[in-house]
């Protein structure tokens, strides 16, 4: 017995087996997907939304009609009123009766039709397939479950190809413009950073150019000039190199013969007010 919805090998395939309906010859009613048979005497149709829901539960199955897979194994018989066929479900069978412009099915229950268009099925012969015997269907139901047609099919495949490419194309075009992005990041901070570096030098340039001189040699006079016991003016000083300093040195009693201890002075030139002045 056959099983219905569900997975079944068949010639060496996971196949699952449809409840397709014959009808006499006529366009697909609404909501319903024609089934190929290469038989004009025999139209078959399946149920587009279960159709779809068997295909998304099991995708890996090709789907098959009952019917359509009884006919490819020749297990229909053409000069025949019709036949019935028995399910795995206890009771419940198919019928299949032949009519003048076609064909016409429906279920039985323990061997008797439930509807009024099967009211010779009693007397068609039953038919008991075996499932290694059964052969599959040249196109299976699957590559017509969305009802498009090998045009659609054809325009699909190719859109499957070109689907990978138009990724990598924007993959690509998004990656190129993170780098360009990353690029003008990086350079606008190297220009700062090189215009922080040519300021700082052109400041070093700047220190440079600065004439630096020493003025051990005052500072110690002046410290001399400080420790000695008279009474002394500060001479003024200024930060120009080799300029004279001088210093007038205020005595309170007579002006002694030497200068301040330590100094060694260029001249000595008394005033008139009795003070000495001293250049070094």
């Amino acid at each position: 017995m056959l099983a219905l919805h569900r997975p079944v090998r068949i010639a060496g395939r996971t196949v699952v087996l449809l409840d397709d309906l014959a009808l006499p010859a006529r366009p697909a009613p609404a909501g319903l997907v024609a089934v190929p048979t290469g038989d004009a005497g025999l139209s078959l149709y399946a149920d587009r939304e279960q159709v779809a829901q068997l295909a998304a539960a099991h995708p890996q199955a090709a789907l098959c009609g009952l019917w359509q897979t009884l006919h490819a194994s020749g297990l229909l018989p053409e000069t025949l009123p019709g036949c019935r066929v028995e399910l795995d479900a206890p009771g419940q069978g198919r019928y299949l009766v032949r009519e003048d412009g076609g064909a016409r099915s429906g279920w039985t229950l323990d061997g008797a039709a439930l509807d009024a268009y099967g009211a010779d099925a009693d007397a068609c012969p039953q038919i008991k397939p075996d499932l290694v015997s059964l052969r599959l269907p040249a196109e299976p139901v699957a590559l017509r479950r969305d009802g498009r047609t090998p045009r659609e099919h054809a325009r699909r495949a190719l859109l499957r190809l070109l689907a990978p490419v138009a990724a990598c194309l924007t993959l690509g075009i998004g990656a190129d413009r993170m780098l360009a992005q990353r690029h003008a990041a990086a350079q606008a901070r190297v220009q700062l950073e090189t215009a922080q570096a040519q300021a700082l030098s052109d400041r070093l340039d700047a220190w440079a150019r600065i004439d630096s001189f020493d003025q051990t040699d005052r500072l110690d006079s002046l410290m001399h000039l400080a420790r000695y016991p008279l009474p002394f003016e500060i001479p003024p000083t200024t930060l120009r190199p080799g300029a004279e300093l001088s210093a007038r040195l205020l005595g309170l009693g007579p002006i002694p013969p030497y200068p301040p201890p330590g100094l060694a002075p260029r001249r000595r030139i008394p005033q008139p007010d009795g003070s000495l002045r001293i250049v070094w």
